[in-house]
């Protein structure tokens, strides 16, 4: 079974602001709702636990291994998606313009392309799906990344952009915290 965790909440979450890449700590409340998913987590085996190297998913990720003392991996083709200059942002600042502009050309913005985060993601994923066979696995990871992957486990690595905005960007919430359960990368997912 694998198991992908979004990280705790952060006060990037709770302002709204765009936080991509940038290293944003939990804060208080995400590091109380980590330790209670930790305690959902303590009897189940884990074989591994992989995260991204930002703060708020390691952070996480080390919370949850308090009870399974293993060797927490970190991986940058978790992390979050790298949105340019308008990460810090507020979310009510972006009006739908930007957002159109964002999706057309992310370079303007310093930013990366889907098909690039979409090649890291499923590059990782790859590599689990070989190398971790038969195991139980806990990811933690971020909303962008997490989605890229529900895509991946959907509809294999033939990456469609629209359908990804309008299905799974715009079409598939997580929150700080879900679980979402993968059956062995037999495309069973659970909530």
């Amino acid at each position: 079974m694998i198991y992908i965790i979004r990280h705790g909440e952060t006060d990037y979450n709770v302002e709204k602001r765009m936080q991509g890449q940038t290293d944003i700590p939990l804060n208080d409340e995400g590091r109380n709702l980590a330790r209670q998913i930790a305690e959902e987590f303590k009897d189940i085996k884990l074989d591994a636990i992989i995260s991204s190297d930002l703060k708020r998913a390691s952070e996480t990720a080390d919370i949850i291994n308090s009870y399974h003392n293993l060797n927490v991996k970190r991986d940058s083709r978790l992390r979050e998606f790298n949105y340019g200059t308008i990460e810090g942002k507020l979310r009510d600042e972006l009006g739908p313009e930007v957002w159109e502009e964002y999706n057309r050309n992310p370079s303007a913005f310093q930013a990366e392309t889907m098909e690039d985060i979409f090649e890291r993601v499923t590059n990782f994923w790859k590599e689990i799906k070989s190398g971790y066979k038969g195991q139980n696995i806990l990811v933690v990871s971020h909303g962008g990344p997490i989605k890229v992957s529900k895509y991946y486990f959907d509809n294999g690595d033939k990456f469609d952009y629209s359908k990804f905005l309008s299905g799974y960007m715009h079409g598939f919430k997580i929150k700080n915290l879900e679980v979402l359960k993968i059956n062995e990368f037999d495309q069973d997912i659970d909530r």
